[in-house]
């Protein structure tokens, strides 16, 4: 008799868009809703901010995604 696979569950995929000012916020929404994308453009991860803080929220988002998988396997 098999058994039931509990491997990996369906998860959620997400994009993020991490800019450094308006311009790009603006950029990447106007995408979205001429190419029907599917990404999700929040305003707080956009700002004026310098080289090493955008370096940091990647790295934290790419982190937080490793800890997801890690969780499912």
């Amino acid at each position: 008799m098999a058994r039931k696979n509990k491997g990996t569950k369906n998860q959620k995929k997400s994009v993020y868009i991490v800019g450094e000012g308006i311009t790009e916020q603006y950029y990447f929404q106007h995408l979205k809703r001429l190419k029907g994308f599917t990404c999700i453009v929040k305003p707080r991860l956009f700002g004026n901010t310098s080289v090493w803080e955008i370096e940091k929220k990647i790295y934290t988002k790419i982190y937080k995604a490793i800890d997801r998988l890690k969780e499912t396997v």
